[in-house]
């Protein structure tokens, strides 16, 4: 008896395990910042705050952060304000220390120079973890697509496991999404409220191991954007439709609409849909919620949890092709990531710029024509990396295998550390100790280049090769006025080119002394060219070539 009670004494984490959890930022609900004040909510079995310790960190930089106590949000939660120290701009992970605890939450904040007044993100739903051996393998994918289309930020509307009692399945998921480039913010599908008998229980795991917040809210640039828990399994109605919305989250939602109204794009964000045509979803609040996006003015409802690619107008009514005619806020699904078979799956990517959505869709079949209820598929980008043993060269294989154009693309690759580099196209962004990011301006529908690195001297250049153009391309293409001629070369010397009309007549003939040429449209005599496709060739090589496209 004595000895257990000298257990009891000295070891009283027998009986209590400490709390020590970052509840925000956090992976799935990431702060992005263009300023150093940040609030960071901590939840900590303890008031006594001596022995916290808080750090950001990257590949870039580690920096201790000085926390300073506001207010108790929960029985265990508070709030901290702390101001980033100067360090590089760029996405970093928190860590919270308190004496032997430790939590730790991956690219938790994107510190940025400025919000862009134009960008772009990319909706991801229902990857569905463990269902089969295909769905981390399929969310791979996606993440190794997204991090070169490279969007601000990334949306994944639920069911991120198959079912929510398995935690490793979260674990699973949450190892794949922190090898974004990028912050991603996360909300549940009903999947993951399921028990072992795929009966809804409640989402501990998802909430423990994902994101403790079921509804919330954020700006970015001109925009704002609400994110919503449609909930568990409606039971009564005896399908694995979406319960909807209680009416606490309908009053929720109308007073952060009351503040994020005017001109801004709006956009919502749920797993289930309130509009379908082969399910009756969302059954609850369903009036109530459309009432609020027409009072508002809502641009967008995006969802998931059909596992198809689906357009609705506000009044229920099905469309595809191009809807930009269509008034009102337009109800959008997209299909599952990783559970269907592999040629239904995809992911949606959106572009806003100033006040306007510029598209969400694709040209799926390359006829020119976006149907706008679809979205990319896996895989629309494909990137192969060859390093050399001694890794001061590489060869990268970059497939773009949609009939979308990708504007600023990212490509990843670690060389040595202690050797400066240059590429046959793109510019180098970041050498970061050889961990290299290379921005591709841009980059064509259904093609496929070869990017190689090699040091800045030339090392391993053959010298044939240094008088030899790897590529080319032009931007804006398709162009009106005019338009910028890049070469992809090592080249020490001029290069001499031509720009054809289809039927080989050479049109104009120039020499760039750098690595571009700016064509004004004109031909050797200085007249404005007619409207079509005209081909660019560097003298003295088969390839590459260009093909540019001159409008009126």
């Amino acid at each position: 008896m004595k000895k257990f009670f000298f257990l009891l004494l000295f070891f009283p984490c027998l009986l209590h395990s400490f709390e020590l959890k970052i509840v925000s930022p956090r992976l799935a609900k990431p702060v992005i910042t263009d300023t150093a004040a940040i609030e960071i909510e901590i939840a900590i079995d303890t008031n006594d705050f001596a022995n916290l310790y808080t750090t950001i960190f990257s590949d870039k930089d580690t920096s201790v952060l000085s926390l300073y106590p506001v207010e108790q949000v929960d029985s265990n939660v508070w709030k901290f304000y702390a101001n980033i120290p100067d360090i590089p701009k760029g996405l970093y992970s928190l860590a919270v220390w308190f004496n032997a605890y430790r939590d730790t939450q991956f690219n938790a904040i994107d510190f940025i120079d400025s919000f862009p007044s134009s960008f772009k993100f990319i909706q991801i739903s229902d990857p569905h973890v463990g269902y089969s051996d295909n769905t981390s393998k399929f969310l791979g994918e996606v993440v190794s697509d997204i991090n070169f289309i490279n969007p601000n930020f990334v949306i994944l509307t639920g069911d991120v496991a198959e079912k929510g009692n398995h935690p490793e399945w979260y674990e699973e998921a949450l190892d794949s999404l922190k090898k974004l480039k990028m912050p991603v913010y996360v909300i549940s599908g009903n999947h993951d409220w399921y028990n072992w008998m795929y009966l809804p229980t409640d989402e501990n795991n998802y909430l423990n191991y994902v994101n403790p917040f079921t509804d919330y809210s954020f700006e970015f640039g001109n925009s704002y954007f609400i994110l919503l828990d449609s909930g568990e399994d409606d039971l009564p109605s005896f399908t694995s439709n979406c319960y909807g919305l209680t009416d606490s989250q309908l009053t929720w939602t109308n007073d952060v609409l009351s503040e994020y109204q005017g001109d801004k794009p709006g956009f919502i964000f749920m797993h289930g849909p309130f509009l379908d045509d082969e399910n009756n979803e969302n059954r609850y609040g369903k009036e109530q919620f459309i009432d609020l996006c027409n009072a508002y003015n809502v641009d967008m409802v995006l969802c998931g949890h059909v596992h198809k690619n689906k357009f609705f107008d506000e009044t229920g009514v099905r469309h595809t092709g191009d809807i930009s005619p269509i008034a009102g806020t337009k109800f959008v699904q997209t299909t599952t990531s990783g559970k269907n078979d592999y040629s239904e799956c995809g992911y949606r990517l959106i572009r806003v710029e100033g006040d306007s959505i510029l598209n969400y869709s694709t040209d799926s079949d390359g006829d020119g024509t976006r149907n706008f209820a679809t979205s990319l598929m896996l895989s629309s980008v494909n990137v192969e990396t060859d390093i050399s043993a001694d890794s001061m060269h590489a060869d990268i294989i970059i497939s773009n295998l949609s009939h979308e154009t990708f504007n600023n693309g990212r490509v990843y690759v670690s060389m040595k550390s202690d050797t400066t580099y240059d590429v046959s196209f793109g510019n180098i962004t970041d050498y970061n100790r050889g961990n290299l990011v290379i921005q591709i301006p841009y980059f064509a529908p259904v093609s496929t280049e070869t990017l190689r690195v090699f040091p800045s001297d030339n090392s391993g250049i053959r010298n044939d090769e240094h008088l030899y153009v790897k590529n080319i391309y032009a931007s804006p293409n398709p162009f009106s006025k005019k338009c910028k001629i890049y070469f992809a070369t090592g080249n020490m010397k001029p290069v001499e080119g031509a720009v054809y009309s289809l039927s080989g007549r050479m049109v104009r003939k120039f020499i760039a002394k750098g690595n571009s040429y700016s064509w004004d449209g004109c031909d050797s005599k200085g007249k404005k060219v007619a409207p079509g496709a005209y081909i660019v060739k560097i003298s003295g090589q088969e390839k590459p070539a260009e093909k540019i496209y001159k409008m009126k």
